[in-house]
């Protein structure tokens, strides 16, 4: 996702959506939605906003964000007041790694259960389960969707292949 300084002017939400196209995010997208439809696990969503901090205001748009079907409710306003329960980011070399570390703190600070970076150019995987704990997957790993995702499985390489 595109990086939205704190800004002294207000953004509308249709300037939130200005997201660079990612063949990983279709990828991901592709494996997960049916895996989660198929078991009722909640709902996909691509480029969802998720009101994460007030005054100022700070609305995230992960490139995919999941919320289980417990969480699920109507919104009012255009966005989450939660982060969702999985939120992706897919990371160009322009993000910055402060910046980064900045939405991850922030996923977690408003419920997140994991987050997961995808890094096109080094063809890694980061899962975080907190904000200090990652583990990092490469082609030769399997993703798994563990206690969020119960059985889900994506071979890394598989996200990767179109590269």
């Amino acid at each position: 996702m595109a990086e939205i300084a704190k800004p002294t002017q207000r953004y509308r939400a249709q300037d939130l959506e200005r997201l660079a196209d990612s063949d990983q995010r279709y990828e991901l997208v592709a494996a997960l939605l049916p895996f989660i439809r198929t078991h009722g696990l909640g709902q996909l969503m691509a480029e969802a906003g998720f009101l994460l901090e007030s005054e100022p205001d700070t609305v995230r748009a992960p490139d995919v964000a999941f919320i289980s079907r417990e969480r699920i409710a109507p919104i009012s306003g255009g966005y989450y007041p939660f982060a969702p329960d999985l939120a992706v980011e897919v990371i160009s070399p322009s993000n910055s790694v402060g910046a980064v570390q900045a939405k991850i703190a922030q996923y977690f600070a408003k419920g997140a259960r994991q987050v997961w970076l995808i890094y096109p150019a080094m063809r890694t995987l980061h899962v975080y389960s907190s904000p200090k704990s990652v583990r990092i997957l490469d082609a030769t790993d399997t993703l798994e969707g563990g206690d969020m995702l119960p059985n889900f499985s994506l071979p890394v390489a598989e996200l990767f292949a179109q590269l």
